[in-house]
C-alpha cells in the first residue's frame, strides 16, 4: 500500500523519509518519494515479479509492490518480498502433449 511522503531531519544533518527510508542532502519534495520502501537493487529478500517467476513463484498482488528502486533509464523497478509470493502450480499437460 502506498503511503504519503513523511520527510524528517536526521541527526547527521541529512533528510530522510519514514516511508521510503531514502537519504537526501536537502529537504525532499513528495515527488522524490515512491510511497513504499526504496532499495538499491534486488536481493535475497526482494525480487522483481519476473525474478520470482523464474524461481517458480508469483506475487500475490502484482499492483501492490513492497519496495522499489530507480533504474538507470529513469524507470522505477518494483520488488516483492518472499512472504508476498505464492508458488506457481504446474500446468496440466494438454492432450497433445502425451506421447503416442
Amino acid at each position: 500500500m502506498r503511503r504519503k511522503h513523511q520527510p524528517y531531519r536526521r541527526n547527521d544533518g541529512f533528510w530522510s523519509c519514514s516511508v521510503c527510508k531514502w537519504k537526501f542532502a536537502s529537504k525532499p519534495s513528495a515527488d522524490n518519494c515512491p510511497g513504499i520502501l526504496r532499495i538499491e537493487c534486488a536481493n535475497d529478500e526482494y525480487k522483481t515479479a519476473a525474478q520470482w517467476r523464474k524461481l517458480g513463484f508469483e506475487p500475490v498482488d502484482i499492483g501492490d509492490a513492497d519496495a522499489t528502486s530507480h533504474g538507470h533509464s529513469s524507470k522505477w523497478h518494483y520488488y516483492y518480498r518472499r512472504d508476498h509470493v505464492r508458488g506457481l502450480t504446474k500446468r496440466a499437460p494438454d492432450a497433445g502433449d502425451s506421447a503416442q
